[in-house]
């Protein structure tokens, strides 16, 4: 085949310009290179760009360094490859070595060096670059001048962006000029100034209207001036000129009513757009995760991560998909994210009730009754549609799992009663053997199964105490229990923990994590010694079973010894008079530890001076006094403090609805809490209460003053359903 000619070489680099492939391109100049054919400068330069545009800087600037003739358009797009290819400062060099070539810099080739500049962030080699523009005669023309305000306000220069905006004629400024230096004053943190520009605009604009980035730039000023009222009437704007779907505008919007203290404006913003980005959707997260809403925050993470799997990968989620997530989730124990995914899916029928089956097997699994009733709702509205019957039968062994103690008889198929562990063994043996040996088996095996017939009590009575680890208190409603505990491998994955504590924790969450602590100061250090027990005084005593000595004391005044002592519903352990129960000598309440109860109240009593404050443990396994308190003072601020001298945290005054510093606790309850402060003349004290009694919530100051605890303090309460406890 002959070589081909320097005009066909000529149509082939045009051709390659507008490939797709560099692969191709570099193969053609290859071609070109052995058949020693000398190409244009025009065709040279279209082979520059070609690798430029594909990012190969490498080979462009091979190409450049063998070419005999280079003119303004071969160092011009030279310097844009290595711009675009995040290499400024090696475009600005190339500005240089083209003075000293000879060849005169255009428009074109400054345009790209101040934007050079402007990624580097340096104002004094901006300079030098405007002192070129300047020299070359190039410093009216609009494309240069623009390059060079946004240069400037890149790199800090603000004076200088708008002395060269200035110097450009009327006629001469377009929409991106004035988007320009609006931009300039908005990331400066300059919204006055970018307000009167906005407004200079409609009289010295010409009548130009303001585009979308003119628009965002202004609304992210009010932002950062927190200008309610400007920034409504620029959003009247937006929506006037027909921008209210624009992205970068809704950004923008969110954030800036997110600033202004109207999370619910910016949530109307972003519920109108119909096609949200992943920057809006992080804009609303971050706005609703700052004023607390944390389960919007999860949900609308959730719902951006189910445009995605459509956007992104082309799949559309069908109901196995969500079925097969509500099951995942569930097997791992993420009970509560299963269960928001399945009330997200909008499933009918038969996948319906498919995904709620399999979210009610998984809270039988985990034992979380609490959500177990709510899936088992859902299963019996379709009991006129589908056979529910199974789900049912799950519901009735969820119930069975999480509130039978050991040895209790259950109900189970066939009206056999037995007891769980019996059942246990029933199905395993009934695969393999017949029936009657089973039953005899079972006979057996319940005649020799140890006795445990003692049922849970509140209440701990004199002459009838706890001894040991082996027996608790659990309250009426079996939210709370109290008894002896150690923070050992168990609990924490920490070395086993010699010490024996008396505390309250959640009775059904798994996890121990104890909320309040006796004796974190005096540990019994014999975890088969220790007895709770009602002193011959009336006070309620833990003592050393060999010494008969006492640990711990209530240090009560009674005035009788015919005293119990009471774990109530809302975990508060009270030592009363058994005959008055109104007549209250010593309660846990006044004396807290790291966890704030709901019902508990945090405050000074003026009359009697008693000060309740939460104080950290020492840490994950010591539960002796930390070193961080949390506390309302006197003058009811509130203050997080370290080492009880250093005031780390305060959280202001109480203005009716909120603490000043955590304006944040408005919209932060979702329905699970309310808030209440009291200030007179006998005491004062923050307390909150549940909405739901049933509701496990945990609020703890950390070992570190941080995490739960910081949020605390600073009243934005941060309320987790003990995904932490439950893990």
């Amino acid at each position: 085949m002959a070589p081909p000619s320097s005009l066909t070489a000529a149509l082939l680099i045009h051709l390659l310009r507008g490939g797709s492939d560099l692969a191709s391109v570099a193969a053609t100049h290859a071609k070109l290179v052995k058949a020693g054919i000398a190409t244009p400068l025009s065709s040279s330069n279209h082979l520059l760009a070609a690798y430029c545009r594909y990012g190969a800087i490498g080979c462009a600037r091979d190409l450049f360094d063998g070419m005999r003739d280079r003119d303004v358009v071969s160092w011009t797009t030279l310097m844009s490859g290595y711009a675009a290819a995040a290499r400024p400062r090696d475009a600005v060099s190339l500005l240089r070595a083209m003075g000293c070539s000879g060849v005169r810099p255009n428009a074109v080739t400054f345009s790209t060096a101040a934007c050079a500049c402007a990624r580097l962030a340096d104002a004094e080699l901006g300079r030098q670059v405007h002192a070129q523009v300047e020299i070359a005669g190039c410093a009216r023309d609009t494309v240069v001048a623009t390059a060079l305000v946004d240069m400037y306000g890149k790199s800090g220069g603000v004076e200088d962006a708008r002395a060269v905006f200035d110097a450009m004629a009327a006629p001469a400024r377009n929409a991106v000029s004035w988007g320009a230096m609006l931009a300039v004053y908005a990331q400066n943190a300059l919204g006055n100034e970018a307000v009167e520009l906005f407004a200079e605009l409609r009289t010295c604009g010409g009548g130009m209207a303001p585009n979308h980035f003119m628009l965002a730039s202004v609304v992210s000023a009010c932002a950062g001036m927190a200008r309610l009222g400007i920034g409504r009437c620029v959003h009247g704007a937006v929506l006037r000129l027909g921008y209210g779907n624009n992205d970068v505008i809704s950004v923008a919007l969110v954030d800036m009513y997110s600033k202004c203290g109207r999370y619910e404006y910016s949530r109307k913003v972003f519920d109108r757009i119909k096609q949200p980005s992943v920057v809006t959707y992080t804009s609303i997260i971050v706005a609703a995760a700052k004023y607390g809403r944390w389960t919007c925050a999860l949900t609308l993470f959730n719902e951006m991560l189910l445009r995605s799997m459509q956007s992104r990968y082309g799949v559309a989620p069908c109901p196995s998909h969500y079925t097969s997530a509500v099951d995942m989730l569930g097997r791992a124990g993420r009970l509560e994210e299963a269960f928001e995914l399945a009330k997200e899916a909008q499933l009918e029928g038969n996948d319906a009730l498919l995904l709620w089956n399999s979210l009610l097997s998984a809270c039988r699994t985990h034992k979380r009754l609490d959500l177990a009733t709510m899936a088992g709702q859902r299963v019996y509205e379709f009991n006129n549609q589908q056979d529910v019957a199974a789900g049912l039968v799950v519901m009735s062994n969820a119930y069975i799992s999480a509130v039978v103690p050991n040895g209790m008889t259950i109900r189970v198929m066939k009206n056999l009663r037995m007891c769980s562990d019996c059942h246990e063994v029933f199905k395993f043996i009934s695969a393999i053997v017949e029936s009657e040996f089973v039953v005899i088996l079972l006979g057996l095996l319940s005649l020799h199964a140890p006795s445990n017939s003692a049922t849970a009590t509140d209440t701990v009575y004199p002459g009838n105490g706890l001894a040991g680890s082996s027996s608790k208190l659990v309250s009426n409603n079996s939210k709370f229990a109290l008894g002896f505990f150690r923070m050992d491998n168990k609990s924490f994955n920490y070395a086993t923990n010699p010490y024996t504590y008396l505390g309250i924790w959640f009775n059904k969450v798994p996890k121990l994590t104890p909320l309040w602590s006796a004796n974190g100061e005096s540990p019994v250090m014999d975890p088969a010694s220790p007895e709770l027990a009602i002193a011959g005084d009336g006070n309620l005593v833990i003592l050393d079973q060999a010494t008969r000595s006492v640990i711990w004391s209530t240090h009560a005044k009674t005035t009788t010894n015919d005293t119990v002592a009471v774990l109530q519903n809302n975990g508060n352990l009270v030592l009363r008079s058994s005959s008055n129960s109104s007549t209250v000598f010593w309660q846990s309440f006044d004396y807290p530890t790291d966890t704030f109860f709901a019902g508990a109240k945090i405050g000074w009593d003026k009359v009697t001076g008693l000060n309740r404050r939460l104080v950290s443990r020492k840490n994950l396994i010591d539960q002796a006094p930390g070193l961080y308190t949390g506390e309302i003072q006197k003058n009811g601020v509130g203050h997080l403090v370290w080492n009880s001298t250093v005031e780390i945290e305060s959280t202001g005054l109480w203005n009716g609805q909120y603490f000043s510093s955590a304006p944040e606790m408005i919209g932060n309850t979702d329905n699970i809490t309310t808030f209440e402060y009291v200030n007179n003349d006998k005491e004062v004290y923050f307390t909150w209460n549940l909405h739901d009694e049933t509701a496990i919530v945990l609020s703890q100051l950390g070992v570190d003053g941080q995490g739960m605890g910081r949020r605390l303090l600073c009243l934005a309460w941060q309320i987790d359903q003990c995904e932490e406890a439950t893990t």
